[in-house]
């Protein structure tokens, strides 16, 4: 397993965290995907042979989400 953590700034409620929770529970290869509001972080453990952090970055994209490193 691997973890990626980026920022996502615009995420700033409980609401985001669900949304962003929600969007990786489908996600082939996603052990875990949490939303830390404090920091507005967003750390999400994968496995590299299943997806890589473009499709991770994706996800929170299309989640409404834009990701920074």
């Amino acid at each position: 397993m691997q973890t990626v953590e980026l920022h996502t700034p615009s995420a700033s409620c409980g609401g985001c965290k669900a949304n962003i929770a929600e969007a990786f529970s489908t996600v082939d290869g996603v052990e875990s995907a949490v939303l830390d509001l404090e920091t507005k972080h967003t750390t999400v453990t994968y496995d590299p042979a299943v997806l890589d952090v473009d499709a991770v970055t994706e996800t929170l994209t299309e989640a409404g989400y834009t990701p920074r490193a």
